[in-house]
Formats: C-alpha cells, sequence, structure tokens
C-alpha cells in the first residue's frame, strides 16, 4: 500500500511540474512577417513540429524547411535542408531562429520583427 501511494505522489508531482514545453496546435498555422523594412517573409508552422519558411529583402532571398520546438513561451526554428543556391541565399535567416510567443504575434528575438498569424480559410471560402 505504502508503494502505490508513493507512485500515485510521484505521477502527481511529475504531472505538476510539467513546463508545458510539448509544442501547442494553437500555433501550427501560416503567419507573415511585419515591423521589418523592405523584407517580406512567410512562415508555416506544421503539424509533427515542421516549418516551411521563405524570406525575401531586396534582390536576395531564401527559403527553408525544418523542424520547430517550443520551450515556454520560445518557439525555436532549426532548418534542415541546404537552402538555395547562389550568392542572394539568406536561407540561413532561419537558423535557430527564436520566436516569443505574443498575444497577437510570435517576435523575433532581439528584433522589432512580428510574425503575425493568418486567419484560418474556411472550406467554403
Amino acid at each position: 500500500m505504502k508503494g502505490i501511494v508513493l507512485l500515485v505522489s510521484a505521477l502527481f508531482l511529475a504531472a505538476c511540474s510539467h513546463d508545458g514545453s510539448a509544442p501547442s496546435n494553437d500555433l501550427i498555422g501560416n503567419y507573415y512577417l511585419q515591423g521589418v523594412m523592405e523584407m517580406a517573409s512567410q512562415l508555416s508552422l506544421q503539424e509533427g513540429s515542421n516549418f516551411e519558411a521563405v524570406v525575401e529583402y531586396g534582390s536576395a532571398d531564401g527559403y527553408a524547411k525544418g523542424k520547430w520546438s517550443q520551450d515556454g513561451q520560445r518557439l525555436t526554428l532549426r532548418r534542415n535542408n541546404e537552402g538555395l543556391n547562389g550568392e542572394n541565399d539568406i536561407s540561413q535567416f532561419f537558423d535557430e531562429m527564436v520566436l516569443v510567443i505574443g498575444d497577437d504575434c510570435l517576435t523575433i528575438e532581439e528584433s522589432r520583427g512580428c510574425y503575425v498569424k493568418l486567419p484560418k480559410r474556411h472550406a467554403s471560402e
């Protein structure tokens, strides 16, 4: 009996100490970048913790796909593709990018840039 009480107590404490680091399904969706002059970017957070993203800055552009993870209010992108070929490739823009989860956007850490979520489209549209 004492062993069962200890086991239940341990499971309860483990559940209470969970920090919510599992990726949130609320984050899944398509986002566009705001607040960065002359730069356009879109980010798609997908199920299975996958992402795809594009960025354009002047004549340079980049494409990335990889995995995203969540740790508390921070989301980290980890690119696993080589990007685009050429001297104007800025795919590394997404390497280890950290986004801070806010009420209305995902803010690029140490930047004014903010990814705003696009509203979901209904099948009838």
